[in-house]
């Protein structure tokens, strides 16, 4: 198996991609420090961060006190606007007004009836009685205070 050459080793890498560019370099009145080799291209300027700084706060360049161009529109803002446009009716959300809950009204009413039947109860013996009212008006607050939900 020796007598068979070795196939040439394949190197891989990335291709190189172009992206057009949105983000225009800031063009101001102070000179640009440019080495010779450089292009005289507006896009091809370096944005330092001092000079982003004199611009916003209009030092040295009354052209920053002017509007800002309008930016170049591009893919990105049509699916903005798409999606903006598609969501439009759904964040319009219609709270409707709490139901007054029957919990209450049925509490007192099983709590007047409940110890209506059990004061005739206490009349005739007083020791049942009383503890018939303890337990059961305490077994109807623990189960519509906290074992039911609202209805």
């Amino acid at each position: 198996m020796k007598d068979e050459p070795e196939p040439p080793r394949k190197n891989y890498q990335f291709k190189d991609k172009e992206f057009e560019r949105v983000n225009h370099a800031v063009t101001q009145e102070t000179p640009v420090k440019r080495d010779a080799g450089e292009s005289s291209d507006a896009n091809a300027v370096p944005i330092d961060i001092k000079d982003l700084y004199r611009a916003a706060e209009g030092k040295n360049n009354p052209s920053a006190l002017q509007a800002a161009p309008i930016p170049v529109e591009n893919e990105v803002h049509q699916i903005l606007r798409e999606n903006a446009a598609r969501e439009a009716g759904f964040k319009d959300i219609k709270i409707r007004p709490k139901k007054m809950s029957k919990r209450t009204r049925d509490f007192w009413l099983l709590f007047g009836l409940g110890n209506a039947c059990l004061g005739l109860l206490f009349f005739f013996n007083s020791l049942l009685g009383g503890a018939s009212l303890i337990v059961c008006n305490l077994m109807l607050i623990w189960i519509m205070w906290f074992v039911m939900d609202d209805y």
